[in-house]
């Protein structure tokens, strides 16, 4: 690849899904993609690409996000972020949105609850 170009004007988008092939060639100029077998519930969410590695790498499902925003204690991070947090029997999920609603991170893990205090501490973490 030599350059890249945003497109801002509104685009034909296709949600591609290749049975047995995750690595296919498509369009005009033959580009390589890879379908990382994603839900089609994360197409749904407003995100930046490092949102959207943390939600696929730490194996949240739509489950997981609902609790979270829905039933989460929310905070706000000394950056103006929206933190979620919902303690499940397998863990926290923390969901971190930038102001402008985007996921930019999330978290699951066996935290303890002081760890989670650790976090709110570290990050600036205000309850609302």
């Amino acid at each position: 690849m030599n350059s890249v170009r945003a497109a801002l004007d509104p685009q034909r988008m296709y949600n591609l899904t290749v049975e047995g092939a995750h690595t296919v060639f498509v369009g005009q100029g033959k580009w390589l993609v890879h379908h990382s077998g994603c839900t089609d519930w994360l197409y749904e969410i407003c995100m930046t690409a490092h949102g959207w590695d943390r939600l696929l790498q730490c194996g949240w499902t739509k489950v997981d996000y609902d609790l979270v925003k829905q039933g989460g204690r929310v905070a706000t991070q000394a950056d103006g972020a929206s933190v979620f947090v919902k303690q499940t029997e397998r863990g926290y999920l923390v969901l971190i949105e930038n102001e402008a609603g985007q996921v930019v991170s999330a978290m699951r893990k066996d935290f303890t609850a002081k760890e989670v205090q650790g976090l709110a501490q570290e990050y600036g973490w205000r309850y609302r």
